[in-house]
């Protein structure tokens, strides 16, 4: 997620161009910076032999990297192409999580939803990692909607020189996003959002069964979900039940929300083509 911080929305405000991309900060050496690559992902290297498919999707040599001193980190982020300066500008290592912090500095306050990737990747000290086990991901709080591959669970203690995890030690966080079948009978409580699974070959204007009421809507599927949607049809979203002023599910993804309402409609059967 690209954040807007009050230093960003002040060199907009002082219609300055905006600041050049840091090369690195405490602890940090900016390697790569670059669109492209995929959504939301992150990926660490702890040696040269993984470097190179780290490296893959980016469009420039393989750097130099003291291995013995560094850990090389890619954060895979998605900014609106309406609102394209977006800068790295740290990378935070608090308790047993790193994160970036990126912040947009475009001129213009309010983004599109629309969404590309862009690659930063760097070069980490080894000495300003937890002694493990820790989290790399992309935010400080991965939110309710984030895949497994957001988030890498590091058991092993890359803190000391030259340390190469063992294999598996390195591994996206399959406790996220794990889905939810829709009419699976989920029980969820008022304001506190789930994750869902849609299949989306049926469309997504039957939510399913939730706390034993079928919920529907007749929104069409946002532009802004159709890029989550996988290659077989899946498509993870949050959704959070809302009882005032009225009672209504509310279904978010990528900054778009769909309502449903509970119905007394029983759900159709599902043809899958």
């Amino acid at each position: 997620m690209v954040l807007l911080t009050a230093a960003a929305v002040a060199v907009v405000g002082c219609g300055q161009a905006p600041a050049p991309q840091p090369e690195g900060g405490e602890g940090w050496r900016l390697l790569a910076d670059q669109d492209g690559g995929i959504h939301w992902r992150v990926g660490l290297a702890a040696d040269a032999a993984g470097l190179p498919e780290l490296w893959a999707a980016l469009d420039a040599p393989l750097p130099e990297v003291d291995f013995e001193e560094h850990v090389v980190i890619w954060f895979g982020v998605t900014f609106s192409p309406s609102c394209p300066d977006i800068r790295l500008y740290d990378v935070v290592v608090e308790d047993s999580v790193v994160y970036p912090e990126v912040v947009n500095l475009s001129r213009a306050l309010a983004c599109n939803l629309d969404a590309a990737p862009h690659a930063y990747v760097v070069a980490v000290e080894r000495s300003r990692l937890p002694s493990g086990p820790f989290a790399v991901q992309l935010e400080a709080e991965a939110p309710a909607y984030a895949s497994p591959k957001q988030r890498l669970l590091v058991d092993a203690d890359l803190s000391a020189p030259g340390a190469v995890p063992e294999p598996g030690a390195v591994r996206p966080d399959a406790s996220l996003s794990v889905p939810t079948p829709a009419g699976s009978g989920l029980l969820t409580e008022p304001e506190h959002p789930e994750l869902y699974r849609f299949d989306t070959r049926c469309g997504i204007e039957w939510l399913g069964e939730v706390n034993d009421v079928a919920w529907r809507t007749d929104q069409a599927m946002p532009e802004e979900w159709k890029w989550g949607v996988e290659a077989a049809g899946g498509l993870n979203v949050s959704i959070t039940l809302r009882v005032e002023p009225e009672t209504l599910i509310e279904a978010e993804l990528n900054g778009k929300t769909v309502v449903y309402k509970p119905t007394a409609e029983e759900i159709p059967v599902c043809e899958q083509p």
